[in-house]
């Protein structure tokens, strides 16, 4: 069931924890299947013919993939506010005046993913289901929220 955020001055939604948690996971295994195409299409063989190191591939791939997630969330959700996973569950992360989010504040609030998601996001959940408007370390420190809209953000 969604919270009404507050009737008197806007449409939107807090979104249950359950459908954001299904949010991020649609997004990892988004970032989960891109790493393992890269792992797949850095599987060559070397410039002698031989066939280049396990350690050599991971390291690669690895690097891409870190710098294209860097870049994708925050990017992604600082134009559109939102990710793949938050565009098929409906959600978006807007400012905490109900402007919409900036690229610098999705960097922010990822930037914070680093504690927010240890323990295997155990501390994102705590953090959020304490709070009436289930933000996160990384909302806080953005000054953000995710909302599930009935329509479009305003202006």
């Amino acid at each position: 069931m969604m919270k009404n955020l507050t009737e008197k001055y806007t449409p939107y939604y807090i979104p249950n924890l359950g459908v954001r948690f299904v949010a991020a996971i649609i997004d990892v295994f988004i970032l989960t299947m891109l790493l393992v195409l890269l792992r797949f299409l850095f599987r060559d063989k070397g410039e002698d013919g031989q066939p280049v190191s396990e350690a050599a591939i991971s390291t690669t791939a690895g690097w891409i993939w870190f710098v294209i997630a860097v870049l994708l969330i925050p990017v992604s959700e600082g134009l559109t506010g939102r990710t793949i996973g938050k565009r098929i569950m409906g959600l978006r992360v807007v400012n905490i005046d109900y402007s919409p989010v900036t690229v610098s504040a999705s960097f922010i609030r990822h930037l914070m993913d680093i504690i927010d998601w240890s323990l295997f996001g155990l501390v994102a959940f705590l953090v959020a289901y304490a709070n009436q408007y289930h933000r996160r370390i990384g909302d806080y420190f953005a000054m953000t929220m995710v909302v599930k809209a009935d329509e479009e953000l305003p202006g």
